[in-house]
């Protein structure tokens, strides 16, 4: 619970920051770069005896859950806010037993009209200025990103539960799937060096704690603990870094939230969630 708990209080900070570093670095090389960190930081663990067997298993995971994930979410924050891609991430929560379900065939209608309930709130929650701002293009991407990420942690744990694998040697291979998917993508558009040789000091700063700390270590805690939690309570903590998110990116960032029908969209879709974690919890 520990692991969970530190995790989303560093992505709840990641959401403010990637929305000011995506101005300076196109998306797909700002995923690839966090890919690539996260590749160094665990490739001496590539090796090891205890993935023999199922590294492609884990590079295809991890081509999901970490490399288009983090493809969809820098996307997001081309159309979006910092405090509007974290709100759109509450359907994080639902996803977790609503995809956990259909593996287990045990499918809820329940917890599949909460999420379209959510994104209705969601949608009254973004406003601006009094007029309905409802870019498409950024709440998919933002939506791709979240059912990404659950079908990765959804994968992992029934990988977990299959073979003896420690979670620092499948990261590695996640990492590495990651690198390989993303590749295609930096290839077809050039780094803008200029505007990194301009803004190196504010680049380096933000890319070390999104890359090494938020994706980094981030994945490999997280991963870490969504095993040695029951899915009920997994999740609940998927709403972590979202109240993170979008508290700071308010305090911190000066996000435009406020207005009456966001306060509203807000605390519906904050509702949804205790009612989605409270169905859950009976089912199990």
């Amino acid at each position: 619970m520990v692991f969970l708990l530190v995790t989303a209080l560093l992505w709840g900070f990641s959401y403010g920051i990637n929305g000011d570093i995506i101005q300076f670095i196109p998306p797909q090389w700002m995923s690839f770069f966090f890919v690539l960190l996260g590749t160094l930081m665990f490739a001496p663990l590539l090796f090891r005896r205890d993935t023999v067997g199922i590294r492609g298993k884990c590079m295809a995971i991890g081509a999901v859950q970490l490399g288009l994930m983090y493809l969809f979410s820098q996307y997001s924050y081309q159309y979006l806010s910092p405090g509007t891609v974290a709100l759109l991430c509450t359907t994080t929560a639902v996803y977790v037993p609503l995809l956990n379900g259909i593996f287990q065939r045990k499918f809820s209608w329940k917890q599949f009209s909460i999420a379209l309930a959510t994104l209705a709130f969601t949608r009254l929650a973004m406003v601006v200025d009094g007029t309905e701002q409802f870019p498409w293009q950024g709440v998919l991407c933002a939506q791709l990103c979240n059912i990404c990420y659950v079908l990765g942690q959804i994968l992992y744990r029934r990988l977990h539960e299959r073979f003896r694998v420690r979670d620092s040697s499948a990261m590695a291979w996640f990492y590495l799937g990651a690198a390989v998917v993303l590749l295609p993508t930096v290839i077809s558009r050039p780094l803008p060096l200029e505007i990194l040789r301009i803004h190196w000091r504010h680049v380096v700063g933000e890319f070390f704690f999104l890359g090494i700390l938020c994706c980094g270590l981030g994945n490999y805690l997280w991963n870490r603990g969504s095993v040695r939690v029951n899915p009920s309570v997994l999740a609940i903590c998927n709403n972590l870094p979202i109240l993170f998110g979008i508290v700071l990116a308010i305090i911190f960032f000066g996000d435009p939230f406020g207005g009456e029908k966001q306060v509203i969209g807000v605390a519906g879709t904050l509702g949804l969630l205790l009612v989605g974690s409270h169905l859950e919890r009976g089912r199990n």
